[in-house]
């Protein structure tokens, strides 16, 4: 049996939906992927999703990125409370 081949964010993001993985997972993956993580470790797996979602269509793969997701800069006019 193959393992699933991922290609884009989006099979990305539809793989973290649809497998059972815990939030502590669920960060591992994001952290192995993306070179990128949550520093928050009371969100849920879908929070997780949501938040990841955001951060790419703010960073893509930019070598700029920071390398937490849920850091909310005081600088940055995006920033939502």
């Amino acid at each position: 049996m193959e393992p699933n081949q991922i290609n884009t964010f989006e099979e990305f993001t539809d793989f973290l939906k649809v497998n059972e993985l815990t939030p502590k997972q669920t960060n591992e993956i994001i952290r192995q992927a993306f070179r990128c993580f949550f520093i928050n470790d009371q969100l849920t797996k879908d929070e997780m999703i949501e938040r990841l979602i955001i951060h790419w269509a703010k960073w893509k793969d930019s070598k700029d990125k920071p390398p937490f997701i849920d850091f909310k800069d005081p600088f940055d006019i995006d920033v939502k409370e």
